[in-house]
């Protein structure tokens, strides 16, 4: 609207009027485009908040479609330990789908140790230690160790032509002394494919065709041609390896290692920041540190495929290290079953599906009343996993939440209400079919039935549509069934009825959906209609202040001529009149 000017002049009240009343008249096509702007504003908010409702329904339904890559509808699983000795923690554990449910007692004999070594040398450790090394060896026993050969087991298909000794690539760790496999398959479209694992059977990093490192499998596309893994190993294939895929060959290798100097002003503390920082190969790394006045070296990993390489071969005064702590694996039994890892956390390879975690306090030692020699004596647990569904039933009832959400938005802004003075309000998409469409063919997928498998519908696993047209839950103990005992089934299920609603809502949500196209249509028409108003607005200033110009003029001609007539009346005496 244009405000009024009236104030700054000061034309009487019956112009004043007039202009208004003219102006009323002339602002009813700028009152059409206000209420055309604020229709298409609403119209273009309805769009924005249904594409988000159709969208977070869509990112919803993906968790329980396992085309998805959003999948999450899988079985629960719940972990929990009992039964511990002494009430101890014994152990801890996670599981994951496809663990299977079950009781597993755990006795746990020994722990994984990391060996341990404490120089018999003794300094201030803020005092130079007095040592000189021109070549302190870590990760091997000293210069020229690097060898490669092929180890116990051989390769009995010849899937090797050659071992040869490479350098290390960039900031890359040399692969550690030890046993190595040489793994082969054929890939998905039967191209020969290597990967490299270590003595854990765990897949070693190393350098593919791009000069990047990798543990995946890699294709080798020319079996003659040198493969350099960037750390200190390389091999080459026989020219049939292929037809052996499948198969492995063993690989010893022996690290040629790294070496630090030591001066004779170098502390305690010194030499062990030299040792932490050097890049010793993988799998055997000591860590140093200066306890009291003596410098201890630790293997950083448990197990007696990690113990610490090293050589202090240096003419006296040397370190003089002895061992302290001989590096150990852990060993345990597990429902009878004897086990022996070179870790105590994170094991994956137990108890399929889990991970199984021993803790500090499953084992603890015990002086011996008749020998008085210390023992081990390790403690025991019992390992529950249970079925849980509560994930996959929070997924559902997300699901359940947001469908029913979008389901009332659209029957609020779709519906055509009756007021109590008979009026109708009409939703903001009364006129457009396509969203009542849209309503009803989601209903029809909710409550459709398949053809075959073990749940035809919905309602099968507990999952209906109540006399409010709320989907829900209504029989939790059929779903509770359905997801323990049937979960394929269930995801059957799932994967028909979710991909037909994911089809339908697609053509609306999403950015390339109906509901963002038409919303950038109705960005432009705002802006086209805003310029208008702008421009109306403008013109409708000119008019009004013409207007005022005008009336203005007329008015003060009156009173010039009422003035005039005052002052003849005065003059010839006749009696004054009003203007």
């Amino acid at each position: 609207m244009v405000a009024s000017i009236s104030s700054n002049n000061n034309l009487s009240a019956y112009f004043t009027n007039l202009i208004e009343n003219l102006m009323t008249i002339e602002r009813q096509p700028l009152d059409q485009l206000t209420q055309q702007r604020d229709q298409v504003t609403l119209t273009r908010s309805v769009y924005v908040d249904l594409q988000a409702k159709i969208d977070d329904l869509r990112n919803s339904l993906g968790t329980l479609n396992s085309k998805s890559p959003f999948f999450t509808l899988t079985p629960g699983r719940s972990t929990n330990v009992t039964n511990t000795t002494d009430g101890a923690t014994v152990a801890t554990a996670s599981a994951s789908s496809s663990a299977v449910p079950g009781t597993y007692d755990i006795q746990v004999n020994k722990l994984a140790l990391a060996d341990r070594w404490v120089s018999t040398l003794s300094a201030n450790p803020g005092q130079p230690a007095g040592l000189s090394y021109s070549d302190f060896w870590l990760g091997a026993t000293g210069p020229n160790s690097q060898a490669a050969s092929v180890g116990d087991g051989g390769d009995p298909n010849g899937l090797l032509s050659t071992l040869e000794l490479g350098s290390v690539t960039g900031s890359q760790h040399e692969l550690g002394t030890g046993a190595y496999s040489v793994q082969t398959q054929l890939g998905p479209n039967q191209e020969f494919q290597f990967r490299l694992v270590d003595a854990d059977n765990n897949a070693v990093s190393i350098k593919n065709s791009d000069g990047n490192f990798t543990t995946g499998w890699q294709t080798v596309t020319d079996p003659s041609a040198e493969i350099d893994t960037g750390r200190g190993l390389k091999l080459r294939f026989s020219a049939n390896a292929a037809d052996n895929a499948g198969s492995s060959a063993n690989v010893n290798y022996v690290a040629g290692g790294t070496s630090i100097s030591i001066s004779t002003t170098d502390t305690l503390a010194d030499i062990a920041g030299k040792i932490n920082a050097a890049n010793q190969p993988d799998g055997h790394r000591a860590a140093a540190t200066v306890i009291g006045n003596n410098l201890v070296l630790t293997a950083a990993q448990t197990g007696l495929n990690h113990a610490t390489i090293f050589a202090d071969s240096h003419s006296t005064p040397n370190f003089g290290f002895t061992q302290k702590q001989n590096a150990q694996n852990a060993d345990f039994m597990v429902n009878g079953i004897q086990l022996y890892t070179q870790s105590n956390t994170n094991l994956t390879n137990v108890i399929n599906g889990v991970t199984l975690n021993l803790a500090g306090d499953a084992t603890y030692n015990k002086i011996d009343d008749v020998t008085k020699e210390t023992k081990v004596i390790g403690r025991s647990a019992t390992l529950v996993v249970t079925s849980n569904n509560d994930s996959a039933k929070n997924n559902i009832s997300d699901f359940i939440t947001k469908f029913n959400s979008l389901q009332s938005y659209l029957a609020d802004k779709t519906g055509v209400t009756q007021n109590a003075d008979n009026t109708y309000t009409r939703g903001a998409l009364s006129d457009d079919s396509s969203f009542s469409e849209l309503r009803s063919n989601l209903f029809s997928m909710i409550v459709s039935r398949l053809d075959s498998g073990v749940f035809k519908s919905l309602g099968d696993i507990g999952i209906t549509i109540d006399d409010n047209l709320q989907l829900s839950i209504s029989n939790s103990s059929k779903l509770d069934s359905a997801l323990n005992d049937h979960m394929s089934d269930v995801n059957t299920l799932m994967d028909s009825i979710m991909g037909s609603l994911d089809t339908v809502l697609g053509r609306f949500g999403g950015s390339s959906g109906y509901l963002n196209q038409a919303a950038q249509n109705l960005n432009y028409n705002l802006t086209d209609l805003n310029n208008s108003i702008k421009e109306m607005n403008s013109r409708l200033d000119d008019r009004q202040t013409s207007l005022y110009n005008q009336y203005a003029d007329i008015q003060a001609q009156l009173q010039m001529l009422a003035y005039t007539q005052q002052t003849m009346s005065a003059f010839y005496g006749t009696t004054s009149t009003s203007a």
